[in-house]
């Protein structure tokens, strides 16, 4: 349904259009009825079909819309089809009091808005019913119609009133011209109907378009609705009615347009009322009923909110008018003999429309019909007590009859053994597989009258028998006496309901390890996923009960969670839920009784389960509580989240003017900035699982974690142009607890990563591009992180270089020290080069070599030097100090300064890397390479 807003000054018009497209009616906004015949209206071929060309039909459709019915505009468009039948009968535009469930009328010439012939039956709370009547009748004073015409007026339309005064007739038209069913099957007359109730009294126009365009309405009624019709009603629902008789059409709308002034969304209503009873009563004492107020056609629910009812007939202990909630039992005291039929008239919340009270009368089944009950001045009053289904319990029948005086129950019998017929009967489920057995002699009682047993009636007109019923629900005892001898004439009905319930549920959990601890093998399913639970329901001689689940509503059983390990956890609640009973996990028949679902439970960690009866009271008598299962699971994580929080940084190896490290240096972490992840146990849903960290259900190790390193840089490339190779050493990182369900992987700062130095990864300068890869998480149950691998990149916001250091050899007299200048060069595009950024290299010539073998005589030794490189070497004080051998040693002395791999340099072109060295001379000046001539001057 569309719903458009039309604004018209001074207020607004709310239209409802309807063209029928769909392949059903939409039952949030229709109810239908079929109230004579078999058809009920939908829609045919995209329009909304009211009849069939088959007689004696009478239907109706109901717009599930609340109309005020004072200070309204109300108007009506729609397009009419009338045909492939043989002129009869036609449709009524019907207003309705809404506080009374709508109930189609008389079929026939009476439109489904009128009564039957018998005058009864009209449509119920009627206000006005506006006929488009093709054979003509609706205007006739006949067939139990009030008011109108003398004979037909075929092919006209007519308007009748409320039900309250008798549907009488108001206005009518005379023969129109087309005639109402000249339409065929494709040829629509529109109509608008127009209720104005904004003045003082409401005004009724009928208007018709046979060009069906909506352009060129004649006027076919106008009446102002004065005394002889009832007050418009506080609020007006709207309905469609069909019928036809002994001749017939088809009758069909389009096109439909429901507009007013001000409308009202209907409330929540019942769906029906349930009415059960014996169908027999006794005069000198009520008789106990059951009512139920559904919220759907099979009662499956009731009704979830406060209903006020009303009942008839007139006697109910109590008052007539009552409030309920969902099942209540109510008693009807009737005095005099005889048979009254049972009713619920009326409501608040009312019933959805056409809406029909059902009863059983004893039956086992539910039907329209069956709302009689009879009372009676003797017979039979019946008490068992509520039990456990298979205990044996008394059952109390006391014979008694009305005092003609007091018009109390009196003792029927007295002392004396009568022939009783005891029978059994199914009321809730309205089946079952077992009977009743009377406990003496282990017989079962039959579903019928059949043979007698004889009972003793002491004074008090009281006899018992012991019976048990191995099933549960809600059964009824009866019995009858047909009296002989001094008793021949005499019969004696009675009857008494009790509740047997089941003694307990009993559980079943399908591959339960049934764990008490944490073990390497006992893992039972993940937090949150299914696992299958069934559940019987049993009684005291711990058989299964078949009857249970099929009450109507069907009773069910819910499951309670409670933790047993680890201690201090979190016990949230099971979900899912059980299937029907009677059927196995897929949906297939299985044993009566026994119901199977598929249930979860988000956390981690080991439980226990309790049935319990999810209504807390069997049929609304006492509570009924499983057999627990203890040490059910051990339920563990789903999957692990992995966060990388921090991907570590590495600490440049200088960065006082330009940040770089050097290639062959081992890289460490920069201090507090170690990679860190987060891991967190999560269940199937994705939400953490705080048992995980607690006690020993933590599963997960250092070592759980593992770390593929990359082999290379990601996009440098070495001088023969291969991926620059990377060595990795990663210690075990820690692992700890920062929050429940919630774990810390931080790298060891012990790690190193190396770009490997070598002849061939003499490169210039580059930005490293490295990453390890986290490449699996696993517990010791082996469950996994679904997220990895994925890589980890560090930070790396440094220069890498290829550096070497140099010695620059030196000459000089034999009886002065030597000193031999340090410089670190790093290798680029053009050659190696001063690396001017490095003032970080601290050195110490202790560990300085010579090879003497060079000199004459004597011997020199390294003076030692300490300190920091200062822009590469290029300050004095970087350098190696060599003592004077003295006169008249002379000769070459072999300097060779060992440094870590990455100051390492191919000095000699062997293609492999060596410490660096120099020679220092002594005896010898050279002097510069330009002075041709030195002379030696003394004074």
């Amino acid at each position: 349904m569309r719903i458009t807003y039309t604004f018209e000054d001074p207020k607004p018009a709310i239209c409802f259009s309807e063209e029928f497209s769909g392949g059903a009616l939409n039952t949030n906004d229709w109810a239908t009825s079929v109230s004579r015949g078999s058809f009920r209206p939908g829609i045919v071929g995209g329009r909304l079909r009211l009849t069939e060309a088959v007689g004696n039909q009478a239907t109706a459709v109901s717009l599930q819309r609340l109309f005020p019915g004072a200070d309204n505009l109300i108007q009506v468009e729609f397009d009419y089809y009338a045909y492939d039948g043989n002129g009869a009968d036609g449709v009524a535009i019907v207003f309705s009091d809404a506080s009374i469930t709508p109930q189609a009328g008389g079929y026939g010439g009476s439109l489904g808005y009128a009564q039957e012939p018998d005058r009864t039956g009209g449509f119920a709370g009627g206000w006005l019913g506006i006929g488009i009547d093709e054979y003509g009748n609706y205007s006739n004073w006949s067939e139990g119609r009030q008011g109108g015409k003398r004979g037909r007026t075929p092919d006209s339309v007519a308007v009748r009133g409320a039900e309250d005064l008798d549907y009488q007739y108001i206005a009518g038209s005379d023969a129109l011209s087309p005639g109402i069913d000249a339409t065929g099957r494709n040829a629509p007359h529109r109509y608008r109907i127009t209720i104005d109730s904004r003045g003082a009294l409401p005004v009724l126009l009928v208007e018709r378009d046979t060009t069906a365009t909506g352009t060129d309405y004649q006027e076919i009624i106008s009446v102002t609705l004065t005394g002889q019709q009832a007050d418009v009603p506080e609020n007006l629902f709207f309905s469609l009615t069909g019928s036809t008789g002994g001749s017939t059409n088809i009758h069909e709308l389009d096109g439909l347009e429901i507009c007013a002034d001000k409308v009202g969304e209907i409330q929540r209503r019942v769906d029906h009322f349930e009415i059960i009873h014996s169908g027999r009563g006794l005069t000198c004492k009520p008789e106990t009923v059951r009512i139920r107020a559904c919220d759907d056609p099979a009662c499956n629910a009731f009704f979830p909110d406060p209903v006020e009812v009303t009942l008839s007939p007139s006697g109910w202990v109590g008052g007539d008018t009552f409030t309920m909630n969902g099942e209540t039992t109510r008693s009807l005291a009737i005095t005099s003999p005889g048979t009254v039929t049972l009713g619920v008239p009326s409501s608040d919340p009312g019933t959805v429309a056409f809406s029909q009270t059902l009863c059983d009368d004893g039956s086992g089944t539910l039907a329209v019909g069956q709302c009689e009950m009879t009372f009676f001045d003797s017979g039979f009053d019946i008490t068992v007590p509520d039990h456990i289904a298979d205990t044996v319990v008394t059952a109390n029948i006391a014979a008694v009859r009305k005092d003609d005086s007091t018009q109390r129950c009196v003792p029927g019998f007295d002392e004396e053994t009568k022939d009783i017929a005891l029978w059994s009967s199914y009321i809730n489920p309205s089946s079952g597989s077992q009977s009743v057995i009377l406990d003496e002699d282990g017989n079962e009682l039959p579903s019928f009258v059949t043979g007698t047993k004889p009972l003793f009636f002491d004074a008090n007109g009281l006899a018992t028998v012991s019976i048990r019923y191995p099933d549960v629900g809600r059964v009824r005892l009866n019995a009858r006496y047909q009296g002989s001898g001094d008793d021949a004439g005499l019969e004696m009905l009675g009857d008494g309901e009790f509740v047997a319930r089941p003694d307990h549920f009993q559980l079943t959990i399908p591959g339960n390890p049934a764990a008490t601890s944490v073990q390497d093998d006992n893992a039972f399913v993940t937090a949150g996923d299914d696992f299958e639970v069934r559940v019987s329901s049993v009684n005291a001689s711990g058989n299964v009960t078949p009857n249970f689940g099929q009450e109507t509503p069907a009773e069910d059983v819910v499951l309670e969670a409670s933790l047993e390990a680890p201690s201090g956890g979190d016990s949230p609640a099971l979900s899912g839920s059980f299937g029907d009973f009677g059927q196995d996990c897929n949906g297939a028949a299985a044993a009566a009784g026994t119901a199977c679902g598929q249930f979860q439970w988000p956390e981690v960690g080991i439980i226990s389960i309790t049935p319990e009866l999810a209504s807390g009271g069997y049929l609304g008598t006492a509570d009924v509580i499983g057999n627990a299962v203890s040490h059910v699971g051990r339920f563990i994580p789903d999957r692990f989240g992995v966060t990388i929080t921090e991907p570590g940084e590495i600490e440049a190896y200088c960065d006082i003017s330009t940040a770089f490290s050097y290639i062959g240096k081992p890289f460490e972490w920069l201090s507090g900035a170690e990679p860190t992840l987060l891991v967190e146990a999560l269940n199937v849903g994705g939400t953490v699982t705080r048992n995980y960290t607690l006690g020993d259900f933590q599963r997960l190790s250092p070592g759980s974690l593992v770390r593929t390193p990359a082999a290379a840089d990601n996009s440098g490339l070495d001088a023969n142009g291969d991926p620059f190779p990377v060595s990795t050493s990663l210690a075990n990182p820690t692992l700890s607890v920062i929050g429940r369900g919630q774990l810390q992987y931080r790298f060891s700062s012990s790690d190193e990563i190396t770009y490997d130095k070598t002849v061939q990864t003499r490169v210039a300068p580059f930005t490293p591009d490295y990453s390890i890869e986290l490449t699996q998480l696993q517990d010791a149950d082996s469950v996994a992180a679904p997220l990895l691998p994925t890589n980890l990149a560090p930070v790396m916001n440094f220069e890498l270089r290829y550096g070497r250091l140099q010695l620059e050899n030196v000459y000089g007299p034999e009886t002065v020290n030597l000193a031999m200048p340090l410089q670190i060069d790093y290798y680029t595009a053009a050659g190696f080069t001063r690396n001017l950024a490095d003032s970080c290299w601290g050195y110490n010539t202790g560990s300085v070599t010579l090879d003497q073998s060079g000199l004459s005589g004597g011997s020199t030794s390294v003076v030692p030097v300490s300190g920091t490189m200062d822009m590469g070497g290029s300050a004095t004080g970087s350098e190696v100090v060599l003592a004077a051998p003295g006169e008249p040693n002379r000769g070459d002395v072999r300097v060779s300064f060992p440094v870590p791999v990455w100051l390492q340099g191919d000095y000699d072109g062997d293609g492999s890397l060596g410490d660096p060295s120099g020679v220092a001379t002594f005896g010898v000046y050279r002097g510069h390479d330009r002075i041709i001539y030195w002379r030696e001057v003394t004074e």
